[in-house]
């Protein structure tokens, strides 16, 4: 298959896609940007730069939050799976819709992803509950599932807000 469209989905539903898809395969990720409405990168604005921090310590819970499109606030994450839960974060800056304006922007989040997955590992182990709260786009979330490699990294839950009293998907 030469290309793939994907228009709309959950953020759960993309990760697993990127999974399938793998970083194995070659592959161009784009998404549509509302301004100017356009499918692939604009090239233009300025790049977005990622980064990772360790938050507050717990047990063998740990909570990977994707703040990229906008912050998520700890007590949103310990509201849903409670207290005892080691918080890590990726963010971008800018942080914002419409963040991934270069292809150089979703190689960047692609190698900041790998490091706190590979340092989650190491620090806490394999055999640990991997909670992972999404604010991204669609490309991010279907590189953020290409890099996740389950051979190498942790079995992860990925959760989406509902409105209804947060969730799981």
């Amino acid at each position: 298959m030469s290309s793939i469209g994907v228009w709309l989905g959950s953020a759960p539903l993309l990760v697993e896609l990127g999974r399938l898809i793998s970083d194995i395969s070659e592959a161009d990720v784009y998404e549509r940007h509302r301004e100017p409405a356009q499918w692939g990168c604009p090239e233009d604005g300025q790049e977005t730069n990622f980064f990772s921090s360790k938050g507050i310590q717990g047990p063998k819970r740990v909570a990977l939050k994707l703040s990229i499109t906008s912050h998520i606030a700890d007590d949103r994450i310990t509201a849903a799976i409670g207290d005892d839960v080691f918080i890590w974060e990726i963010c971008s800056n800018p942080q914002q819709h419409g963040v991934i304006h270069h292809k150089g922007d979703l190689s960047r989040f692609r190698t900041i992803v790998r490091s706190p997955l590979d340092e989650i590992k190491n620090e806490h182990g394999m055999n640990i509950e991997l909670m992972v709260f999404p604010a991204i786009p669609v490309s991010c979330a279907i590189e953020f599932g290409r890099v996740w490699q389950p051979e190498a990294h942790p079995d992860m839950e990925i959760y989406d807000q509902i409105k209804e009293g947060g969730g799981r998907s």
